[in-house]
């Protein structure tokens, strides 16, 4: 028998490059599924080892963003809830976590038994669920949840307090070098209701924390309950009369921002008039390829303009010079007439003869 096989059969060799390349498909599509839990605006990724409530915590974290570190003052205040779990009691009760950044401090009052909400602004909540979802698989009460919140003064739109009541909001290293300070401060206010304990961790690094500091605490009812070196842990509760200091802010904000549109406005009107004063300048001028006057007319009405200029120019200098003239021979005249009085005068004087003055 023929080596080749039956007519029509194919040979094995045919089959086994399809083979491949359905193996080679699988590969890319495990791939790909795989990579879709990687976030993808991070370029170097660093773990990073916890141990709290008896748990090894590993943190995955990024050299490219403020919120893919985990910063001192999570780790002081996951200390200080671990420490103080007795007394704070999170078992059930519902707390927020403002600027979560890598989560370790929403993973660890998960582990304590509270229902979690972690927020962060929406390109950090990648690595966030990532953090959240491997270190409280299976070990916290409840499931912790993820969710974008950008810092602002109208909230009441996407988190109606009538909706949205927290027991306990935390944050930890979220006063730094930034330009939304009031409106962090806006929304911790917003979300510390009657009821709510805000616990604030923060390591002091500039004279803008400490400004913040004292915003801080003429906005809220606040406590130092962890102080070492520059670490500082406050704990601070609704207070009324911290409205008109929210309030304020907003206020100044708001006024800011249209004094912010009012000058982009005067520029842009400036720069139109200026617009129009180079048309209406360039509207006044005719010239051809040559830079000379398109049309004879205008040649012409640009002649006899220079020549009755020119001519008045003449006339203006002929009245100068007649009136010069005359201006002379006025003052010559006055003085002829000076010098006849005066020999006029000399003539009248009357005079002694010899003879007159011996008598």
């Amino acid at each position: 028998m023929s080596s080749r096989g039956a007519p029509g059969q194919k040979k094995d060799s045919f089959k086994q490059p399809h083979s491949l390349w359905r193996v080679l498909l699988l590969v890319c599509c495990c791939a790909k599924q795989q990579s879709s839990w990687t976030p993808s605006f991070f370029y170097r990724m660093d773990r990073e080892m916890h141990h709290f409530v008896g748990q090894d915590i590993l943190i995955r974290e990024a050299q490219d963003s403020f919120a893919a570190t985990t910063w001192p003052a999570a780790s002081a205040l996951c200390r200080y809830l671990e420490r103080h779990h007795t007394e704070l009691n999170l078992v059930d009760k519902a707390v927020l976590e403002i600027g979560s950044g890598t989560g370790l401090v929403s993973i660890v009052a998960a582990l304590l038994g509270a229902w979690v909400t972690a927020t962060d602004l929406p390109d950090a909540l990648g690595n966030l669920r990532v953090n959240l979802s491997k270190n409280t698989r299976g070990k916290s009460r409840h499931t912790p949840q993820v969710a974008a919140l950008s810092w602002s003064f109208n909230l009441e739109s996407t988190y109606p307090t009538s909706v949205y009541h927290y027991d306990y909001v935390l944050g930890a290293d979220i006063v730094y070098h930034h330009d939304f300070l009031k409106e962090l401060l806006a929304t911790m206010k917003h979300f510390c209701q009657p009821g709510t304990k805000l616990l604030w961790a923060n390591k002091m690094r500039m004279e803008t924390d400490l400004e913040f500091v004292q915003k801080f605490k003429k906005t809220f009812d606040t406590k130092v309950v962890f102080e070492e070196g520059d670490m500082k842990i406050f704990m601070a509760t609704h207070r009324e009369d911290g409205e008109e200091e929210a309030e304020d802010l907003n206020a100044k904000s708001t006024c800011e921002r249209e004094m912010q549109v009012q000058s982009e406005e005067e520029t842009e009107d400036e720069e139109e008039v200026e617009g129009n004063d180079d048309e209406d300048v360039n509207a006044g001028v005719l010239t051809g390829p040559d830079g000379e006057f398109e049309k004879e007319d205008d040649v012409e009405k640009v002649d006899a303009a220079v020549e009755r200029s020119e001519e008045e120019v003449t006339l203006s200098d002929t009245d100068k010079d007649s009136e010069e003239t005359e201006d002379e021979e006025e003052d010559e005249e006055e003085e002829e007439e000076g010098e006849g009085n005066d020999e006029e005068d000399k003539n009248k004087e009357p005079t002694n003869s010899p003879d007159q003055g011996q008598s």
